[in-house]
């Protein structure tokens, strides 16, 4: 029997691209580090958006100061209290007859 020549067509692929399934090994990886970093950088879209956000800092001064507000009016004789807020905060609170409102100091255009 004599042997002949081994096919090398493949042989330059199959150098570059390893053993088989190796390559669709390789491109999952890489499918699933993409998708790992379009899902890390919504997060931190999402994450910098919400610290900028002031709508939980208003509605937390607005459910405070509404309780206080009831807590005062249901104590007996005269009542001071200073209610602080941090400098940092750019809002206007207002107190009406049956509510609190809070906004913001400067309207965003």
């Amino acid at each position: 029997m004599k042997r002949g020549k081994a096919d090398t067509t493949n042989c330059k692929l199959t150098t570059i691209l390893g053993k088989r399934g190796q390559f669709q090994e390789s491109l999952l990886i890489i499918a699933n580090l993409i998708l790992v970093i379009i899902i890390f950088l919504g997060l931190l879209l999402f994450v910098k958006d919400a610290a900028d956000d002031t709508l939980l800092e208003k509605t937390y001064y607005a459910k405070d100061i509404s309780l206080l507000l009831t807590t005062i009016s249901a104590a007996p004789g005269n009542i001071q209290y200073d209610y602080e807020i941090p400098e940092a905060t750019d809002l206007v609170i207002k107190t009406k007859e049956n509510s609190v409102e809070v906004e913001d100091a400067i309207k965003k255009e």
